[in-house]
């Protein structure tokens, strides 16, 4: 993987650079079995960066340089290695400053008049917990008067005129009474097996 610095490496990655190197390498381990290991020589599998052994960097490059190298041995392989482990934390999605950016906002978008009690105030908890009140009661009333409902409703009852004009609807369409008289036989023989 390449993160481009100045042409001294002398350049630290930022703390988004940092982050997204720790997810990758995560990834890498996840996804690809890279051992959580620093590279013991040049063809061992694990992290590792480019000055690391003189086989990577045949040209004799000091890339990424001194301060990324503080960075990979002191932050970003440490990062790799214990969230992968699952005893990290992902770094928060925002910083001190955009932190505070958002809370100004919310506070400006959504005045806080805090509770106020009994008419007083523009949020009266008084008034909202009595009304809550009320509206349970009714909510409590409009089950009742649903389960009476429930309660009331019967199988219907054919009476012999409307059996015999069933029956003769049946016999006109052979495969509708076909269907019927398979739904009959399973439900018989569901009770039998009771």
């Amino acid at each position: 993987m390449e993160s481009a610095s100045n042409l001294q490496h002398t350049d630290p990655w930022t703390a988004a650079q940092i982050e997204e190197l720790i997810k990758l390498g995560v990834w890498a381990h996840e996804t690809h079995g890279i051992p959580l290991r620093i590279c013991r020589t040049w063809d061992d599998p694990g992290f590792g960066y480019h000055s690391l052994f003189r086989e990577w960097s045949v040209s004799g490059t000091a890339c990424p340089g001194a301060a990324r190298i503080k960075q990979f041995r002191e932050i970003v392989f440490p990062g790799i290695v214990s969230r992968a482990n699952g005893t990290q934390e992902e770094a928060p999605d925002m910083d001190a400053t955009q932190a505070k950016q958002l809370k100004e906002i919310h506070a400006a978008q959504v005045p806080y008049s805090g509770w106020q009690y009994k008419g007083k105030g523009t949020v009266d908890a008084w008034a909202l917990l009595n009304n809550t009140a009320a509206q349970a009661s009714t909510a409590v009333k409009s089950v009742a008067a649903l389960g009476t409902k429930v309660d009331a409703l019967k199988a219907p009852t054919l009476t012999p005129d409307q059996l015999a004009a069933l029956a003769t609807q049946v016999a006109a369409h052979p495969a509708l009474a076909e269907q019927i008289a398979e739904l009959v036989a399973d439900k018989l023989a569901a009770r039998l097996t009771d």
